[in-house]
């Protein structure tokens, strides 16, 4: 490992962050990666409209240059929110990774840039495939859920990546590996109401997830299969992490979010969203990593609607 990847590595790690380093040559091998997925049909037409489209394995315009791909997992809780509802206080759980995104991408820049001040560092933002790229570089392991997991932090954290003009001489691509406890664990497995978890292969069914079909525009009805007792958060799904024995001591770890008045919370249900008052609940929504699109969907089937 050069001196500067190991500066730039033990800089992240002072902030109690964590990162991996490959050369940029590494991003043609990521679409190598995913594309058998896709091409085999394990990757279900709407799993690859919403999420696999929008990757980018080449330079960008803002960065011509790239010479090397930084990867960070920075430890993140999840974070508790309440809808106030017929006189009630209900709280509603978002997941790790949803809230303060931008915080997280501006501050890992921030952090890359102060390390590389002297040998002119620069990065950008890179779209890739995060969970595969951190596990190529040993940063991360798959669990049976297909969620990954930090050595310390478990599944709570959010992966960020960046391009930057340095060679910063070390190629930490590796094979990607599973949690030890999976090949015999079943937790997730039983604790899943999607069943999306199976034992024939190793990627769960994502086109089937509650996490994913939170994620759809609150004009996509849920499928009829969804139950209303699936429901454990306003987006995404916490189920599978709950049960994780990897997560035993994040569990826990909760951040107290943005409350919501009676009115508030019902302007949410009637989903007619439009005008100044509309942009101001969506710049309160995103300090908690919703915005409208989810509503009034989501918030209805949480509250039993």
């Amino acid at each position: 490992m050069s001196a500067l990847s190991r500066k730039v590595l033990e800089g992240l790690k002072a902030k109690g962050w964590a990162g991996g380093i490959v050369p940029f040559e590494r991003a043609r091998d990521l679409e190598s990666d995913i594309g058998p997925l896709v091409e085999g049909g394990l990757v279900a037409k709407a799993v690859q409209e919403a999420y696999l489209k929008d990757f980018r394995y080449e330079a960008r315009e803002q960065l011509s240059d790239p010479r090397s791909i930084i990867v960070i997992a920075v430890p993140q809780p999840r974070m508790r929110v309440h809808f106030t509802f017929h006189g009630k206080v209900i709280p509603a759980i978002v997941p790790p990774t949803y809230a303060n995104a931008w915080t997280v991408i501006n501050g890992a820049k921030a952090a890359l840039e102060a390390a590389t001040q002297d040998e002119g560092g620069r990065f950008e933002k890179a779209t890739l495939p995060l969970k595969t790229l951190a596990a190529r570089t040993g940063l991360v392991r798959y669990g049976r859920n297909n969620i990954t997991y930090l050595p310390e932090r478990g599944s709570y954290h959010r992966l960020v990546a960046f391009y930057s003009n340095l060679d910063l001489g070390v190629d930490q691509w590796q094979e990607r590996e599973a949690l030890p406890a999976c090949r015999t664990c079943n937790l997730c497995k039983e604790a899943c109401p999607a069943s999306v978890i199976s034992d024939d292969r190793f990627l769960i069914r994502v086109e089937n997830c509650l996490t994913f079909l939170n994620e759809m525009p609150s004009d996509r009805p849920f499928p009829e299969q969804v139950r209303t007792d699936w429901h454990n958060a306003i987006v995404g799904c916490m189920r599978c992490q709950d049960a994780c024995p990897y997560d035993k001591a994040m569990k826990d770890w909760t951040e107290e979010g943005e409350r919501f008045s009676e009115e508030e919370t019902l302007y949410l249900l009637r989903g007619e969203f439009s005008g100044p008052y509309a942009k101001a609940m969506n710049e309160k929504l995103e300090r908690c990593g919703l915005d409208l699109t989810i509503f009034p969907r989501n918030l209805a089937a949480l509250l039993g609607l």
